[in-house]
């Protein structure tokens, strides 16, 4: 919300014609509603009272606002683009090897179960060993996909800065299996349907695999 006035005057009398005040409004780029109230201020008002009638609309003009306070970030070369995220962690040699690695720890851990089994006179004390090595198992599958998230950030954000690019959403890029329910499904509800956009899959892959050597 912005207020503009009028000059202001200080009056000795009564005023007995009709008078016409203009105002001169700049509109800020990209305001979607623009709302015209008319008034008089309180401020040095002893209590006179107006009329106000035939207001005037005669031409509105959107303006940028320039000043220290609201500096606009200008607009960019490319406003969008998209990313195949799950397909960047099907690809990532890093993330994969942290994924291996914690595969064979389970396979490993599942070999000595069996064995430890089979001698164990208490089970509780396995089941108890059981239950918190799979919480460590999945506290470093969180780790090594939120890792690599961050690193995809970092990719897509020096991409965009780089080569000006507003906004990334994310999409799949995997071809729907009319064969296959779920397929079929992930692709009925997929949120980008038709897309000419650039495509950043491909370079935060080779960024990312590039830097893991």
């Amino acid at each position: 919300m912005a207020f503009a006035r009028s000059p202001g005057r200080a009056l000795n009398a009564d005023i007995q014609e009709w008078e016409r005040i203009e105002t001169t409004i700049l509109v800020p780029e990209g305001t979607a509603i623009f709302r015209l109230r008319v008034g008089i201020p309180s401020e040095g008002n002893a209590g006179g009272t107006a009329m106000i009638d035939d207001v005037e609309v005669v031409e509105a003009r959107a303006a940028t606002v320039a000043s220290s306070e609201c500096d606009q970030e200008p607009a960019h070369r490319i406003p969008l683009a998209v990313i195949d995220v799950a397909k960047v962690f099907k690809e990532a040699r890093n993330f994969n090897h942290k994924m291996q690695s914690v595969k064979l720890a389970i396979a490993d851990f599942d070999r000595n179960v069996k064995a430890v089994r089979v001698e164990q006179t208490d089970p509780r004390d396995l089941e108890a060993e059981i239950k918190a090595k799979k919480a460590t198992f999945l506290s470093d599958e969180a780790l090594a996909y939120a890792e690599t998230y961050r690193e995809i950030e970092n990719v897509v954000q020096r991409i965009c800065r780089e080569r000006e690019i507003g906004v990334v959403i994310r999409y799949t890029s995997d071809p729907m299996d009319t064969k296959d329910r779920s397929s079929v499904l992930q692709a009925v509800n997929r949120p980008v349907v038709y897309s000419a956009v650039p495509d950043l899959t491909a370079d935060v892959i080779a960024a990312l695999n590039k830097s893991s050597q």
